[in-house]
């Protein structure tokens, strides 16, 4: 038994992940316990089998130093089953990270930052994860000038063009820890067919107002915008959530309600085309997010449910099944 396998992704913090579709995932093979516990289900009227799986990468246990062990694998985690199973480690040029994002793009998740157990990942800071041949490739992103040094930023696949990788937030160098980061860069996976040796570009970057730094947050595109929830700004929880718009405009949103702020959440887009945010630091709070794209404002609804904090995401409609993340 390896370390990675010892030790799941109920153990750890600092996982990136994301929800892909299924049948990527799932290729042509005998019915395995997962697939048959799926099928039973369907054939006593539960609900119909979950379209996605979560596909979870790296993260880190323990305290720095001796105990503290930093990974770099990828596992997955059926919401039908509430099983995380083993797919295998990355290559061994892969730097073993925590606190990075995965971003699902047609066919392949795109890994982009992190941390290590001294420092932030400096000399491979992209990498492409092609999920039916399970194979990685390290990206070499054109435009980027140190950009993707970061670390517990946002990511999310943009509602504009369904190519683009909007990355917004974190903080750069462990030794200023402090500076916190307010800037927004999106990274344009597309190929130029009339160039074949050109690399993914960075489309688009603009560092805006100080106010809006922060990390540990969440980023994820609903209804037509990407929505930045809460994060950590120096010792502070930050109050406040914003809006990532068409037009490259970064702004304050209002909330319908008092909200709940949290930071080291994670979130997961639902069928209805909300969000669900759980665990963070609101240990045992599930919050139910939706956007109102005419008044422009947040509807938000906090549940109490049994939560673990930290590493929390689903991809489940309802919140019976939100504790299932792990810690």
């Amino acid at each position: 038994m390896t370390d990675a396998t010892r030790y799941p992704p109920s153990k750890r913090h600092g996982c990136a992940s994301c929800a892909v579709p299924r049948e990527v995932v799932e290729r042509k093979r005998k019915a395995t316990r997962a697939t048959k516990a799926r099928g039973k289900a369907a054939g006593k009227g539960c609900d119909a089998p979950s379209q996605d799986v979560l596909l979870l990468f790296g993260g880190e246990m323990g305290k720095k130093g001796k105990e503290q062990r930093i990974f770099s694998d990828v596992w997955m985690f059926d919401p039908d089953t509430l099983e995380c199973s083993f797919l295998g480690e990355a290559p061994s040029s892969f730097t073993h990270r925590s606190y990075f994002t995965a971003t699902y793009v047609d066919g392949a998740v795109w890994l982009v930052g992190g941390k290590t157990q001294d420092d932030i990942v400096s000399g491979d800071t992209v990498w492409k994860y092609v999920v039916r041949e399970a194979s990685w490739e390290r990206v070499d992103v054109e435009g980027d000038d140190g950009l993707t040094r970061r670390t517990a930023h946002g990511a999310c696949l943009s509602p504009w063009d369904g190519q683009t990788v909007v990355v917004f937030g974190g903080y750069a160098l462990r030794e200023r820890r402090g500076a916190w980061m307010s800037d927004v860069f999106e990274i344009d996976t597309r190929e130029d067919a009339s160039r074949l040796s050109r690399s993914p570009r960075i489309s688009f970057q603009k560092v805006y107002a100080d106010t809006f730094a922060r990390a540990y947050m969440s980023l994820d595109a609903i209804g037509g915008v990407c929505v930045a929830l809460f994060g950590r700004q120096g010792s502070k929880t930050v109050q406040e959530s914003l809006v990532y718009d068409k037009k490259r405009e970064l702004k304050v949103i209002k909330t319908s309600t008092k909200p709940v702020p949290r930071y080291n959440h994670r979130t997961s887009a639902r069928s209805d085309g909300s969000l669900m945010a759980c665990g963070g630091d609101m240990e045992g709070t599930v919050a139910l997010v939706r956007y109102d794209a005419k008044k422009k404002i947040l509807h938000m609804e906090t549940e109490q449910v049994g939560v673990r904090k930290s590493h929390c995401q689903l991809v489940v409609d309802g919140v019976k099944r939100a504790g299932a993340g792990g810690k």
